[in-house]
């Protein structure tokens, strides 16, 4: 064979190579995007002709934008649109994964910082379906090796760009807009209207539009601007007016006040607590846009988050409902604290807006970072040392974060070994962290109950954990395109009430009332939640993502023993 022969044959074998690798990276990558979809769409069994539509539509869009860049020879080109298009997808599925819904264009503008400070801390969940945006890598890097032999000059190839972009035109031409629901009008449908949004158009769509509502503040302010009924409460002034310590607590949902391993509760002082206070086993959490942030919000406005952007972070919103403001007229000693940063979900602006006089984060405590975040057992000593010097009566609010995903920040400083034979890493470390969680509050009710004995105590979880596995179903639900979140509520008081709810779940709108009801107010605080200390009395719907959801309803579907319910968890 003579020298000739031997080069053609190689360029052969090379072209042969570049092409398969070409038509196998356009078809991954297009499967990946198709899965995308169905993931996002909450497709988990779709039917073939849905899968089959989304496949050949994206297999078509990816085809002309790849042999389209690669005939142009701009290779740079073709991986800039990959790592976009790498990035859109895994953002999107990590923030669904998490949140059980979507992410918008104005939640990446004003969630930016917190986003680096999760991957900072590896704090953003994982899970292993995310790993479907990695599907096409390998082809894309064998196509780099051989991105020198790539050449459309066989008239096959010259013209192959053009056959999916012809078949898309005519997709587009048979597409009758007058015959569809406007898009617009599908995501203002609160209820279950961006899933069913999400299916017809795809995310991409969606957040076209939603870019044309960032700056749409005078929209949020009119949504926050529904408060519900104005609570009056006259204060008694020949009482003694307690005060009052609330406490928030990361990642503690319902179901593991309850849970055992190797015969004994993870949270022993919590599942006594269940018997001796008054328990709210589960209480109705407002987890949306400002992740962990919604949930202070909402405990301390009495009001329903946004859906779609951090209510923190809202320009022009002074907090007008905010109980700290309320009880500071009212010459309370107010004051929050928080291990973080204050920085973070713009909580030290915030704050200040809903009038707390004082705001300690890890830098105005003076405590080092471990991991991430001060450790909660000095955040509470701090804030018990500084209970010293209050005056009565006193409003404290404590945000812990010790618990926080990937529930590892604890391991430098508390160790039970009870746990290292759980297979599960995420649930062993969750264990881990609730174990020490319910170690530190036992200690600090303790001290609370002997510095200041007429205190009332309020502790809640924030949000669920995040997991998902055989090893722990955490105390959620999702319906009609809505996820619902559930923590557990216990209320010490200085008379030492009992009462365990056995029918109704509470909202976080409903701790403000119940603070009124025993402190009174002059200044009117609004709300659709209700007086938990007066449980024979009927308590209303708890308003969420558009609807009234009644109470008994949402209790039947996440109790444990309702088998039926069970099986939509997660």
């Amino acid at each position: 064979m003579d020298i000739k022969t031997k080069i053609r044959n190689l360029k052969i074998s090379g072209d042969l190579i570049w092409i398969s690798l070409l038509f196998l990276f356009i078809a991954a990558n297009a499967y990946k995007c198709t899965v995308f979809r169905l993931i996002l769409s909450d497709l988990k069994n779709p039917y073939f002709s849905t899968a089959f539509s989304y496949y050949s539509s994206y297999l078509m869009l990816c085809s002309f934008v790849f042999l389209l860049l690669f005939r142009l020879k701009q290779f740079w080109l073709a991986v800039v649109f990959y790592s976009l298009q790498f990035l859109f997808l895994s953002v999107n599925l990590t923030y669904y994964f998490f949140f059980e819904s979507y992410l918008h264009l104005n939640q990446y503008i004003h969630l930016f910082n917190e986003a680096v400070q999760l991957l900072r801390h590896t704090a953003a969940p994982l899970e292993g379906r995310l790993f479907i945006v990695f599907l096409d890598l390998p082809l894309l890097v064998g196509l780099f090796f051989f991105r020198k032999h790539i050449s459309f000059r066989s008239p096959p190839l010259r013209y192959a760009v053009y056959a999916p972009f012809l078949i898309l035109l005519v997709k587009l031409s048979l597409w009758n807009p007058l015959k569809s629901e406007r898009l617009r009008d599908i995501i203002d449908d609160r209820y279950a209207g961006e899933l069913l949004a999400v299916k017809k158009f795809g995310i991409g769509m969606v957040n076209l539009v939603n870019l044309t509502r960032i700056n749409q503040d005078a929209k949020y302010l009119k949504a926050l601007n529904n408060k519900g009924k104005l609570i009056e409460t006259a204060i008694d002034t020949s009482a003694e007016v307690p005060g009052f310590f609330v406490i928030q607590i990361e990642s503690m949902d319902s179901y593991v006040i309850n849970k055992k391993h190797k015969g004994r509760f993870i949270t022993p002082f919590l599942n006594r607590l269940s018997k001796t206070a008054v328990y709210y086993p589960y209480t109705l959490s407002y987890h949306k846009a400002g992740s962990t942030s919604d949930c202070e919000f909402s405990v301390i406005n009495s009001l329903e988050p946004l859906d779609h952007f951090p209510s923190m972070k809202i320009r022009n919103y002074n907090f007008p409902n905010s109980i700290a403001r309320s009880l500071a007229k009212d010459s309370f000693d107010v004051a929050i604290f928080h291990g973080n940063r204050g920085e973070y979900f713009n909580r030290r602006i915030a704050f200040k807006k809903m009038g707390f006089p004082a705001f300690y984060d890890i830098f105005d405590m003076k405590l080092k970072k471990v991991r991430w975040g001060a450790p909660d057992h000095e955040v509470f000593n701090f804030a018990l040392r500084s209970l010293q010097s209050a005056k009565d009566p006193f409003f404290y609010y404590l945000i812990t974060m010790s618990s926080h995903e990937p529930f590892t920040f604890t391991e430098s400083y508390y160790q039970n070994p009870r746990y290292d034979d759980i297979g599960g890493k995420k649930v062993r470390n969750f264990f881990q962290c609730m174990s020490y969680v319910d170690s530190t509050l036992n200690s600090v009710v303790t001290r609370i109950r002997e510095m200041r004995p007429n205190t009332v105590i309020f502790i809640f979880g924030d949000h669920t954990p995040g997991i998902k596995n055989d090893l722990y179903k955490q105390a959620s639900f999702k319906e009609s395109g809505m996820y619902f979140e559930f923590t557990p509520l216990f209320i010490i008081t200085p008379d030492n009430r009992k009462y365990s709810e056995k029918k109704r779940v509470a909202s976080f709108l409903d701790i403000v009332p119940t603070i009124l009801s025993i402190c009174g107010n002059h200044h009117g605080i609004h709300s659709y939640g209700v007086n938990l200390l007066e449980p024979d009395k009927e308590f209303g719907p708890i308003p969420y993502g558009g609807t009234q959801q009644d109470r008994k309803i949402l209790f039947q579907k996440i109790h444990p023993s309702d088998n039926k319910s069970r099986k939509r968890h997660n």
